[in-house]
């Protein structure tokens, strides 16, 4: 199956979006350590942003290339405030660290 391209404003609620790529939810629970729960708490919306401030990295999207199921020309946050992100996380984590 190829996967096929959408927006946010139409994801299913078994889906979310990480970066300009879509998931399926049951698929990325199945191999995730805290199960679905915080899956279940952004499905159908962007979770980009809140992947980043609980995991403090990016996505990994080679390693869920399985449980991809499209891509979105919608992305909602900047990566330039990424970088900025973990460049404090790096500092914090020397200070106190995780």
């Amino acid at each position: 199956m190829v996967p096929a391209e959408t927006t946010a404003a139409v994801l299913p609620d078994h889906h979310i979006q990480v970066d300009d790529n879509i998931y399926d939810t049951a698929q990325i629970a199945a191999i995730h350590p805290g199960g679905n729960l915080f899956l279940k708490s952004f499905s159908g919306r962007d979770a980009t942003t809140a992947f980043i401030s609980i995991h403090r990295r990016k996505f990994p999207h080679k390693r869920m290339s399985h449980a991809s199921v499209g891509t979105s020309s919608t992305i909602a946050n900047d990566p330039d405030h990424d970088e900025e992100f973990f460049e404090l996380c790096r500092l914090i984590d020397k200070i106190v660290p995780r």
